[in-house]
């Protein structure tokens, strides 16, 4: 503040009390204070005033400041309710996101665990689909190392005529088998796997008989389709028992199968899981059983069931029409019911099926194994049946009991029948509906049997059969109105009885038929045997006789009566006088007694079974028939015994009995599946001196062969030693039966040794090196494959075949494209000329990972055309080559040569879509223009050509071209040194492939001049085309002055082989009348006998065999 001017001024000095100016202090104190009050007033004021304006200042201020924050407020309460809005948004965003993200965890989640429980469900169906237990025994079996692949093939439904099944049912037991085996072939041509069937139809039904491997076919289905091996899109199999879907009571199946997927095998959750693969073709449904759901209370019921199911799978197919779907069902039960379903017949095995089927049986023990094929091989009734999987299951099952067969097939049929009968379903939990106990059934069906079987009819019509019935179901307290009712019920249950075609029936095989005769007729009496016995010359009725005697309580009645003799005479015959009263030039009486002798019958007549022994072997060794002298060997080793086979064993190391007699036994004694015998013939071998002994050298090849086919590995070491011997190098015969005997027997060092030994054969002698190579072909030794498989390639021209068929045989199918390959790297073409049979190892097991290297092959123009034509030869045996071959075909650009082989090979699989190539072809074979292709042996062009053309209808052509050539060849020729012999070698075997009934003569003809032209090489071509009218040109051409006894014995095999008529016996007998002929004369005798059911006596007498009613 600042000061008065009054504080600057100087002050007067005043008295005490009283101030300068007079004036009293107190006064002036006074008026100071006042002064001092006023001031400090005024002041006070200003500072009110000036406090009141910066207090008004202030509140503005305030106001104003809180206007601001109003505002602000305001501001950031907009500003943070759209931030809250935008994060709540954010918010809303991140939790769909967070929500959208934890259900594409979850989903994938479950996805995963649905993968993986598929994958579980897939591993433990693999498991239990693999375990496969068979009736009572022990343990189960491996399905993938036991399965043999089942063909299946489009149903044909027969509509026979009266005249054709009549022709059919009647004839010998031979005939009817060779009908049945030729049928089957028939069948075999236009078969298919039943994958290949699961790509082309997509969903099909699979029929068959009782046992005949329907339910194993689709569980190893479902095995390959569970690994992918199908498509590589459809890995999820979908099995299901029909029996088993009716008896839970649901009604629809996918939801069955997932309600089994999760109790049986933890797969939750299946039911979306197979709705979206069914939808989208991953997976299959299969559908085991359709005629098991004919089982309950009543006909009815059953009836229902199947139409439930029936309809039920059809909405699934309708629902899913992407999803294949297989459906297996007993021929008797199917109804039909089943819409865009195409329907397949499961076939029978054939013979390379049952082979394979024991060795994957007897895996372990190929001893075991060897002799139950020996033992099938020897019986074709017993081979026949075994086609059925089950019978040969059963086989299989009895012989590793040790009951041998086929000496005790009664006991075997026994069992058959017992399962079918009762067995196969029981086992399997299967209830079927029945009006008979299994004693009923088989009374009845011995009644069919002995009824049909005594009027020689092996079918008969369905009104012949209901008759029977009902004359018989009286007898057991049932109304014959029921006839037809039982009928269905045997054929659709048992399959013992099946309709063979529309409205006719027959026993599933032939042999089922002589069984239950021979019970019939064991269980009759007396005079039902004694009418067999009247029958015994009558190959019909010989089965059954072999069956009786084996049942019999005595067989010494019935064993005299087949010698001819007084059943009531019971002493043995005088010296000098034969056992059979009144027997023929082959002895058949006798033959017979000692084949009843093989099913082991009691024979209380002690002196009988001993003679008829006796009187065999001695046959055995003093009949100048080859054919007749083998039979009686075979005939005694089966009647067996250790006595027997020791006198058959000495008899074998008699270097004075006839070195063939000696052979013939040795192969007969392969047929015992003995190891005590094999033993015995490799002590014999490792004995004798093979390289100083011709005379032991040739029954030795045969004593080979029955160890190899008893199965004996002891011998291999015995048999690898004999492969250091000189006859090795130089006889072909005994090193190829030596080398399939190791690579058999001896294992890994065998197969080595085998190798090494054929390196080193000489050059001249390179056929027995290709057979030593070729013998590898049995060996199981993989790493010897490998390197077989390596040597194609660069191996010379001469072996490149026997390398290719060693390869093929150990490594199997599954290496077929890997052997062809090699081979199509070679650049040469040198080993078809040197080995024209080289590709027939493909065509044994034919693989269709061939079709396309083959294919591209033929149409390359590149290759030598006598390459792609042997190529074809392998295309024909591959049906899923026709898609490709029709593809080349209709090519416009395609060459003629590639043209030809497709066309040729289309043919031969029975399309004719290649006729105007094979035409074409065929004319410019008759104009000479495809000579390279002559020697080609195999694969020669005439014979393939004319299959061809036979196939598709254009046999007429063919035959007249062919007549034509065969006439210029021979015509053409100065004397035999001037036949094109080639041309003949490949005509004629072409020209046997047409019906030469229309040109009898000229056939005749032909043969005179191809005998005439060239003697013994003219019988070689003679055999192609001769026919039964062709006998008297062939016996006219023997003259024993200017023939030799080889050109006789070539013309003498081919009238064995074609004579059908019994007005050659004089002629035939006057020939006999010469030693040296009598031999072939009594094989053309025993050919005869059979076929026209004749017996040919020593005076000239000739019996007819008749078939009267028994």
């Amino acid at each position: 503040m600042p000061l008065s001017p009054w504080a600057l001024a100087p002050t007067p000095t005043a008295p005490p009390g009283q101030s300068a100016g007079g004036v009293p202090v107190d006064v002036v104190v006074a008026l100071i204070a006042l002064a001092g009050v006023l001031v400090s007033a005024a002041l006070g004021f200003w500072q009110w005033r000036r406090s009141q304006a910066a207090q008004r200042a202030l509140e503005a201020e305030r106001a104003e400041r809180e206007r601001d924050r109003l505002r602000y407020e305001d501001q950031l309460s907009r500003e943070r309710a759209l931030w809250d809005d935008s994060r709540q948004a954010a918010r809303e965003v991140e939790r769909v996101e967070e929500a959208a993200l934890h259900e594409a965890r979850r989903a994938a989640a479950k996805a995963s665990d649905l993968r993986q429980s598929a994958e579980h469900y897939r591993t433990l169906l693999v498991e239990e689909l693999r375990r496969l237990k068979i009736l009572d025994m022990s343990k189960p079996l491996d399905l993938e190392a036991l399965y043999v692949q089942l063909q299946v093939r489009e149903e044909a439904t027969r509509f026979a005529s009266q005249e054709e099944m009549e022709a059919l049912a009647q004839g010998t037991p031979e005939r009817l088998l060779e009908l049945s085996a030729k049928h089957a072939k028939d069948a075999q041509a236009t078969a298919m796997r039943p994958e290949d069937a699961v790509r082309r139809f997509g969903r099909f039904v699979v029929l068959g008989d009782p046992g005949a491997g329907k339910t194993t076919m689709l569980r190893h289905l479902a095995l390959r389709t569970a690994r992918g091996e199908i498509t590589p899109a459809l890995t999820l199999p979908i099995y299901v028992e029909l029996r088993e879907f009716v008896d839970s009571g649901m009604g629809d199946v996918i939801a069955y199968a997932a309600h089994s997927c999760e109790h049986r095998y933890g797969f939750t959750g299946a039911l979306d899981h197979l709705h979206e693969q069914l939808a989208t073709g991953r997976a299959a449904l299969l559908l085991d059983g359709l005629d098991e759901v004919l089982g309950g209370g009543s006909a009815d019921e059953a009836e229902r069931a199947y139409q439930l199911v029936a309809a039920e799978v059809d909405r699934i197919a309708t629902r899913f029409p992407g999803a294949p779907i297989a459906v297996t069902c007993r021929r008797a039960g199917w109804r039909g019911g089943l819409r865009a379903f195409q329907v397949l017949d499961v076939l029978d095995f054939a013979w390379p099926q049952i082979v394979t089927f024991v060795e994957n049986w007897f895996a372990a023990d190929r001893t075991r194994a060897a002799g139950l094929k020996g033992a099938l091989q020897a019986n074709v009734r017993m081979s026949s049946l075994a086609a059925n999987p089950l019978i040969l299951s059963l086989v299989a099952i009895v012989y590793e009991r040790d009951l041998e067969l086929p000496e005790r097939r009664a006991k075997l049929y026994d069992r058959c029948v017992e399962v079918l009968l009762k067995e196969w379903d029981s086992h399997r939990g299967i209830r079927r509906f029945g009006r008979f106990t299994t004693d009923r059934k088989r009374d009845l069906l011995e009644e069919i049997a002995w009824h049909f079987h005594g009027l020689g009819l092996r079918y008969y019509p369905e009104r012949d059969l209901l008759a029977v019935i009902e004359d018989f179901l009286p007898t057991i307290d049932i109304e014959p109105a029921h006839a037809r009712e039982i009928l269905d019920e045997i054929a659709a249950q048992y399959g013992l009885l099946k309709i063979q075609a529309t409205g006719w029936y027959g026993f599933l095989h032939l042999t089922l038929q002589e069984y239950f005769a021979a019970v019939s007729a064991s269980e009759r009496g007396p005079d039902a045997v004694a009418a067999v016995v009247a029958h015994r010359h009558d190959p019909w009725w010989e089965e059954v006789l072999l069956l009786l005697a084996g049942r019999a309580a005595d067989a010494s009645g019935l064993l005299l009566g087949v010698l001819g003799r007084d059943p009531t005479d019971l002493e043995p015959p005088a010296a000098g006088e034969p056992l059979a009263a009144d027997d023929d030039i082959l002895r058949q009486d006798l033959m017979l007694a000692a084949r009843c002798l093989i099913g082991t019958p009691k024979v209380n007549l002690r002196w009988l079974r001993p003679a008829i022994i006796d009187a065999t072997y001695d046959w055995m060794l003093s009949t100048p028939s080859e054919s007749v002298a083998m039979d009686a060997a075979r005939v005694l080793v089966s009647i067996g015994g250790r006595m027997l086979h020791d006198r058959l064993l000495d008899c074998l190391a008699d270097r004075e009995v006839a070195m063939l007699r000696r052979a013939w036994i040795a192969d007969a004694l392969g047929d015992s599946g003995s190891v005590r015998i094999a033993a015995a013939l490799t002590g014999m071998l490792a004995s004798w001196d093979l390289d100083r002994d011709e005379d032991d050298a040739y029954p030795a090849t045969y004593m080979v062969r029955a160890i190899r086919r008893i199965g004996y590995a002891p011998a291999g070491d015995v048999l690898v030693g004999l492969l250091s011997g000189p006859r090795v190098d130089y006889n072909y015969n005994w090193s190829s039966t030596l080398a399939e005997a190791i690579a058999t027997l001896a294992g890994a060092s065998g197969a080595q040794r085998l190798l090494e030994v054929s390196d080193n054969v000489p050059e001249p002698t390179r056929y027995t090196r290709n057979d030593l190579i070729r013998g590898l072909k049995h060996s199981r030794d993989v790493a010897t494959g490998e390197r077989l498989l390596a040597r194609i390639p660069s191996a010379p021209p001469e072996d490149v075949g026997a390398y290719v068929t060693a390869a093929l045989g150990i490594l199997g199918p599954a290496a077929a494209r890997h052997v062809l390959d090699s081979l199509l790297k070679r650049s040469d073409t040198g080993w078809l000329e040197a080995d024209p049979a080289a590709l027939s190892a493909f065509t044994a097991k034919p693989s269709p990972d061939l079709v396309v290297p083959l294919t591209e092959a033929i149409s390359d123009r590149r290759r030598a055309p006598e390459l792609r034509w042997a190529l074809v030869s392998v295309l024909e045996a591959l049906p899923e080559s026709v898609p490709t071959l029709l593809e080349i075909i209709s090519r416009d650009a395609v060459d003629l040569w590639t043209r030809l082989c497709a066309a040729t090979a289309l043919g031969s699989l029975q399309h004719d879509a290649g006729r105007p190539a094979l035409r074409e072809a065929l004319d410019e074979l008759a104009d000479g223009r495809l000579d390279g292709l002559w020697a080609l042996g195999d694969y020669a062009i005439a014979p393939r050509i004319a299959s061809a053309m036979v196939e598709i209808g254009d046999e007429a052509l063919v035959q007249r071209k062919l007549v034509s050539m065969v006439q210029e060849v021979l015509s053409s020729a100065s004397d035999r040194y001037d036949l094109d012999q080639f041309r003949l070698d490949t005509l004629l075997p072409a020209l046997a492939l047409t019906n030469l009934g229309r040109i009898s003569k000229t056939v005749n003809d032909l043969i005179q001049a191809a005998v005439t032209a060239d003697g013994i090489l003219g019988t070689t071509w003679a055999e192609h085309i001769a026919r039964a009218d062709s006998v008297p040109v062939l016996l006219g051409m023997l003259r024993p002055e200017t023939h030799d006894k080889v050109y006789a014995g070539h013309l003498l095999r081919i009238v064995a082989r074609v004579v059908d008529d019994v007005q050659h016996v004089p002629q035939l007998l006057t020939l006999r009348q010469d030693p040296v002929h009598r031999g072939r004369v009594d094989d053309v005798f025993a050919a005869l006998s059979r076929r026209c059911q004749v017996r040919i006596f020593e005076d000239g007498r000739v019996v007819e065999v008749r078939q009267p009613p028994a």
